[in-house]
């Protein structure tokens, strides 16, 4: 037995060295092409959340590309700012997006508000990113999507002419291929809102570019559709000469011919505000001339009309004796005493989450308090602790048609209880010390109107929330419906 254990010994031993090898076939170059599958998958299947540049980016919506580019609208998590994303497909040649950053980094020159200011250029996991700021705005699409107005339309699109000439001058190009690159700001500006100059654009890119904008803007539609009637010859012969191939037109003339049409389109409202001053004689109130001066300069966008207006026409206070109503019949003067201008419904472009401390909530519902639909709402996020503990508070930046007066917003929310402040719009960038409030009040159980202090014309309003309802460790509050008169 012992000469037999003896003799497996040595053979029980004999696998031992065998054993030893075995991890040598194990590939080393295994791990990278794990990490190498990440990114790519990554890079397939970027969609809001995700985030990018080692925890840099948090994107938050998809807003459109062109070929071998997607656009984003993201969040510098690192300094806590809203900004846009170019991002260059990494299966293309690297070669071509290293030209693109060449002539990318030209447009910093170029001071304009037609053109997003450039951040940062910079590769990130295996990817190409041109970073902008971001400018609270609408796509072209949405800006079409209602009515528009010729003059409206050269009004917002002289700008973009204007950059595209400056651009030609400096030897390179805005590389406008796509309606997805440009975005409408809220004071009505059509703008570059993604720039990435590709490495084959040339200037006539830039001119088909001008021409797409300014003509769906004119037309209201980005498809095939005829101009409206009473588009002025000029615009219609700029928007011809644009897109007709090897046109010899300049971005320089056409923004000359555009500054024409807006020049002749405000002096006639000019006029018109004029004749019906001297028509009414002194019971035309400066509030009253300020706002039929508003109301004779065309919109240039207009999202959903005829949707909001009937969702929204019938809504008034059921509350006769609510907040921000007429005064009692008692308080009312005598007789000969003008009568106060008929409230008219003002209609919103679009909205955008505006939170200068922290994660913006929500933001891909930002729409939804102004769909004309009680029954969806924007809503903030559900917080621990009260404002102004954890961050001072959020928003929606609400964009109006351009010059609008606004004499009183109105608030539909399913969160009585909840403090509001309307306040002028924010700049690009800018905190909440840079707006001015304009009205206040606590949101009723119904509906509350908010009427404003201040009725200059502006573009666009903050509706800021200072403070939640709820109880300790759940906070919020929500916007059903939010809707302005002038």
């Amino acid at each position: 037995m012992s000469s037999t254990e003896e003799q497996r010994r040595p053979a029980a031993a004999d696998p031992k060295p065998a054993r030893k090898p075995k991890p040598k076939p194990k590939p080393a170059p295994k791990p990278k092409q794990l990490a190498f599958r990440a990114d790519a998958a990554e890079s397939r299947e970027r969609c809001p959340g995700v985030v990018l540049a080692g925890g840099r980016y948090r994107l938050l919506a998809s807003c459109g590309g062109v070929d071998g580019l997607e656009f984003w609208h993201a969040m510098d998590l690192v300094v806590d700012r809203e900004v846009a994303l170019t991002i260059a497909d990494p299966s293309a040649d690297p070669g071509e997006f290293a030209e693109m950053f060449a002539r990318t980094i030209w447009l910093c020159r170029i001071r304009s508000d037609a053109v997003a200011r450039i951040l940062d250029m910079t590769d990130m996991d295996s990817l190409s990113v041109v970073v902008t700021e971001w400018i609270p705005s609408v796509s072209l699409r949405e800006a079409v999507a209602g009515e528009t107005s010729p003059s409206g339309a050269a009004r917002a699109t002289a700008p973009l002419a204007e950059a595209v000439a400056e651009a030609h001058e400096l030897g390179t190009v805005l590389s406008l291929d796509g309606a997805s690159r440009v975005r409408v700001s809220i004071d009505g500006v059509a703008y570059l809102a993604f720039p990435g100059t590709r490495a084959n654009a040339r200037p006539a890119v830039d001119l088909h570019g001008l021409g797409r904008v300014l003509y769906a803007l004119t037309s209201g539609s980005l498809d095939t559709e005829p101009l409206p009637e009473g588009t002025p010859p000029e615009l219609s012969a700029a928007i011809v000469e644009l897109l007709t191939p090897g046109t010899a037109t300049t971005a320089a003339s056409t923004a000359e011919t555009l500054a024409g049409v807006t020049e002749r389109a405000r002096a006639a409202a000019e006029a018109a505000a004029a004749s019906v001053a001297s028509t009414e004689g002194d019971t035309m109130s400066p509030r009253r001339l300020a706002i039929l001066s508003a109301a004779a300069v065309t919109t240039v966008l207009v999202l959903g009309a005829i949707g909001w207006l009937i969702g929204t026409a019938s809504v008034k206070s059921p509350d006769p004796e609510a907040p921000g109503l007429a005064a009692p019949l008692s308080a009312v003067t005598t007789a000969a005493e003008p009568a106060p201008p008929p409230e008219v419904p003002v209609i919103p472009i679009g909205a955008s989450v505006f939170s200068p401390q922290q994660f913006p909530d929500n933001s891909a519902d930002a729409g939804l308090a102004i769909d004309a639909n009680f029954a969806t709402a924007w809503s903030t996020d559900t917080y621990r602790r009260q404002f102004p503990e954890f961050k001072n508070g959020v928003g929606l930046v609400v964009t109006l048609p351009p010059d609008t007066v606004t004499r009183a917003v109105w608030i539909v929310s399913s969160t009585p209880g909840a403090r509001v402040e309307i306040r002028t719009p924010p700049p690009p960038g800018g905190q909440l010390e840079d707006t001015t409030v304009l009205g206040e009040g606590v949101l009723g159980p119904r509906d509350t109107t908010i009427a404003l202090r201040d009725a200059r014309p502006m573009s666009g309003l903050l509706v800021w929330i200072s403070g939640l309802t709820g109880a300790e460790g759940s906070y919020r509050a929500d916007l059903a419906e939010v809707g302005f008169t002038s």
